[in-house]
């Protein structure tokens, strides 16, 4: 595979990961819950 592809799929996956967590934080603030990760299945 290339490597110039290897890292763009990386870094994607990344950003697609950071903001999902920002938005289940945010989703959790929005609904007047503090996130904990005992109860939030990803």
């Amino acid at each position: 595979m290339n490597e110039k592809l290897l890292c763009a799929t990386a870094r994607i996956k990344m950003e697609l990961f950071s903001g999902l967590r920002i938005y289940l934080v945010g989703k959790s603030l929005y609904s007047g819950q503090t996130p904990s990760c005992e109860n939030q299945s990803l």
